[in-house]
């Protein structure tokens, strides 16, 4: 069983460069008569030193002395080195080792020394037990997992045809929103005979007991002598604390038969975000950090078209001011309300669109987000239809745009229609709107055709809300009939 405090330990140093950080967990499995036992070690990478490769890339290197005792025996040991990859960066990188064992309690002791600071070293150690009986049922330990997928090769960390990345300290950070779990059950066949359920579920830790479950998931089961579990669950909205996931096995009766758990920590701290205090040191790991100050201002920009006026007019008073940090902070708040998980996808999802009808419909009177053709495509999305009209001899260039549905205000068949008075390239105003608060022009046809006289003389006043077309004037009809 993995030793939260170990998650502490991993908080603290991951702030300093002084001391090599590992994290080592064990995981119990059966495979036929034999039972064997894998020791995970996981290297934090910005905790080592690194031996330059080149003008580009470094290398971190530890080397490993791992101990397997049984009281005061030691009955398998291996030495080693450990390489991380060659890159520009300080990724952390791990590695898995597989013992057979007989029976027995035993302890697994590592100690690693950073291979480029020689007088960094850390030891650690983890007990764990090792009982497989006969043919009874049973379940191996369970296994959080960083990822998997489907294997290609042959590595250490190939299981049952996927590879399956151990999760470091049992601990998710604010970025994870999927628990994963592997793990395998023996002799159902003989023990059950029939089908069974599995159901795993995640309760949080209360005074040092799980309380009552926050998420369950069930699957159905057929019997055999090995039955493996590669399973996730959804933890997106489960706040930050400890928790602890339990694999039970049920028959039909719904009577327990067997029961694993295993404790794991959650961070997530942008959840509640606007109960929380967002500080430039908050967020001193995050996204907005590498954006440059121009960067900061467009992405602002981009979201002022959507925000209601109140919010419009402070984001907009931030821009003017200037403060880059007040910035970033007030981006990365808007994005973590919309995506505590993972704001910067929600970023990268929305300014992906920004840029594409900045380019579409630019103007040079601006953003072309910020033309009134972006502005209604950014807040209601692409139209389910629209039309373009650059040949009415009577009427500057025009477009119209339908949405069949419209859940922003619980209508159906709402129309929009710019108009480009000016000729100036891309400089369409919106004329009219059927859209509940959006701008609502009786007249607009007036508007449409007000510097061309009517047939019968006089100026275009009779217009109104009347589709009166003349000849060349279709934009009452086009409005109407589109």
């Amino acid at each position: 069983m993995k030793n939260l405090t170990l998650i502490f330990c991993f908080l603290l140093s991951a702030f300093s460069l002084s001391a090599i950080d590992i994290d080592v967990s064990t995981a119990t499995f059966k495979a036929g008569e034999k039972q064997y036992v894998e020791v995970s070690i996981f290297v934090v990478g910005k905790t080592l030193s690194y031996k330059q490769i080149d003008s580009l890339r470094q290398q971190g290197a530890v080397e490993i002395l791992l101990l397997i005792k049984q009281g005061e025996n030691i009955v398998q040991a291996q030495r080693y080195n450990l390489n991380g990859p060659i890159t520009r960066g300080m990724p952390d990188f791990l590695d898995l080792k597989r013992f057979i064992l007989p029976k027995g309690n035993y302890v697994a002791e590592v100690k690693a020394t950073d291979k480029n600071a020689e007088e960094e070293a850390v030891i650690k150690t983890v007990n764990f037990a090792i009982d497989y009986q006969g043919d009874i049922l049973q379940q191996s330990e369970i296994q959080l997992l960083a990822s998997f997928k489907k294997a290609t090769s042959e590595n250490v960390l190939v299981k049952n045809g996927y590879q399956l990345e151990p999760l470091a300290f049992n601990f998710y950070n604010k970025r994870a929103d999927r628990l994963i779990f592997y793990n395998e059950i023996y002799h159902a066949d003989q023990a059950i005979g029939s089908d069974y359920l599995v159901t795993y579920t995640v309760h949080k830790i209360v005074n040092d007991k799980p309380s009552k479950p926050i998420s369950i998931g069930h699957k159905r089961k057929k019997p055999e002598p090995t039955t493996v579990l590669l399973l996730q669950t959804d933890i997106s909205t489960l706040p930050s604390g400890n928790y602890e996931l339990a694999v039970e096995i049920r028959n039909r009766e719904n009577e327990l038969l067997n029961r694993e758990t295993v404790a794991f920590q959650r961070s997530n701290p942008y959840l509640e975000i606007e109960n929380m205090e967002v500080t430039a040191e908050t967020i001193n790991d995050e996204f907005v950090q590498r954006l440059s100050p121009e960067q900061v201002t467009y992405s602002l920009r981009a979201i002022a078209v959507i925000l209601n006026d109140q919010d419009g007019e402070h984001l907009n008073s931030l821009v003017r001011e200037g403060n880059i940090e007040a910035q970033r902070i007030y981006l990365f708040s808007y994005w973590a309300e919309q995506n505590p998980v993972r704001p910067y996808d929600a970023y990268l999802e929305y300014m992906a669109v920004a840029q594409a009808i900045d380019e579409k419909f630019y103007s040079g009177f601006g953003y072309g987000f910020e033309t009134d053709r972006g502005y209604v495509y950014m807040r209601y999305g692409q139209p389910s239809d629209m039309v373009a009209e650059n040949n009415d001899p009577s009427a500057p260039p025009y477009e119209v745009w339908s949405y069949n549905d419209f859940p922003e205000t619980n209508q159906n068949l709402v129309k929009f229609i710019f108009y480009n008075p000016s000729l100036s390239p891309g400089n369409f105003i919106l004329l009219h709107s059927t859209a509940r608060g959006e701008v609502n022009n009786p007249g607009w046809q007036a508007e449409m055709y007000r510097s061309v006289p009517q047939g019968g003389g006089g100026s275009g006043a009779g217009f109104g809300n009347d589709n009166n077309t003349n000849f060349g004037r279709n934009a009452g009809r086009t409005f109407t009939d589109f």
